[in-house]
């Protein structure tokens, strides 16, 4: 059977462009670099300094961007320096006459590491995505696991509860700016897949606030009356 290799397998030489007059080239292009940390192929799974490379991404889920994307590009360093060093050492011990794919990769193992690095990089893509859609205007939400929402770092509902037991200036304040980011969350993100998801807390947690902050104007004309 044919393994998916021999789409990206160079079975011929590869391209190098032309060298000036009295310099000789090398008949293989330079060696990437490789990533940094001991990256290894073990039982069927690829370790980075030991740990499993699926449980690292998983637990990069919740790290920043930047992070996510630097390790991303770590799994492409891995895959683009297996592939040339595994590639071109059995290309040279085989010979030119053994080109196809069963001869330079007979057990499949090339082609499971190429296979897992592109399932890794396109997990780190989704998470990557879903965090762009779960975002707008400096704002980051998301649902604990009590269904509550946690808006840039903060329970919501928690700080509602609390204006109630501990009234003040600077809580009206604040929650008239909560308010609005509610407002822009419900009008920018309502066609997000991730939004709708929480679309119904977030619009019943603009209503709480609207009707707390009535309730503290009511309060207070009650008092500038009395």
């Amino acid at each position: 059977m044919v393994r998916v290799l021999r789409s990206i397998l160079p079975l011929d030489k590869p391209q190098i462009t032309p060298a000036p007059s009295g310099v000789k080239l090398s008949k293989l292009p330079p060696l990437p670099k490789p990533p940094a940390g001991d990256w290894r192929y073990s039982n069927g799974h690829i370790l980075v300094n030991g740990e499993d490379v699926a449980k690292v991404v998983n637990q990069l889920a919740d790290k920043s961007p930047a992070e996510l994307s630097h390790f991303a590009r770590e799994l492409a360093a891995y895959q683009n320096y297996t592939f040339y060093t595994k590639w071109a050492k059995r290309r040279r011990r085989l010979g030119k006459k053994h080109r196809d794919p069963d001869s330079i990769d007979p057990t499949g193992e090339l082609s499971h590491i190429m296979a897992l690095v592109d399932a890794y990089v396109a997990k780190i893509s989704r998470i990557l995505k879903r965090r762009y859609d779960e975002k707008t205007d400096g704002i980051t939400f998301k649902l604990d696991e009590e269904g509550q929402l946690i808006l840039n770092g903060m329970n919501v509902t928690s700080f509602i509860e609390m204006t109630r037991q501990y009234p003040s200036k600077k809580a009206q304040v604040f929650l008239r700016g909560l308010k609005n980011r509610l407002a822009l969350m419900v009008a920018n993100k309502s066609r997000s897949p991730a939004y709708e998801k929480i679309r119904e807390t977030t619009v019943s947690l603009f209503h709480q606030i609207d009707d707390e902050l009535k309730r503290i104007i009511e309060e207070e004309r009650l008092l500038e009356n009395s």
